[in-house]
């Protein structure tokens, strides 16, 4: 994530809500949802920031800290 520049969006649905990670150029970094778990797991590590509150289509975005920078650009992680 960190080497795409990515971020992450939370759809919030009418029963579920999709966690996906983008590229930095809008494109799924991979198919498939992201656990809440590990989103959970990241803000509580300071690695991703809420930027913004929910917009009107229902999706709030995650960016990378500075911390989730260093930590995600080391070789081997």
């Amino acid at each position: 994530m960190a080497a795409e520049n990515g971020y992450i969006e939370v759809l919030r649905g009418m029963i579920n809500e999709y966690i996906t990670v983008f590229r930095g150029d809008h494109r799924p970094m991979f198919e498939g949802l992201l656990p809440r778990a590990i989103l959970d797991d990241l803000r509580a590590a300071s690695f991703v920031y809420q930027d913004g509150a929910e917009n009107e289509r229902g999706i709030t975005t995650f960016r990378l800290t500075e911390d989730g920078k260093r930590v995600g650009s080391k070789p081997g992680t």
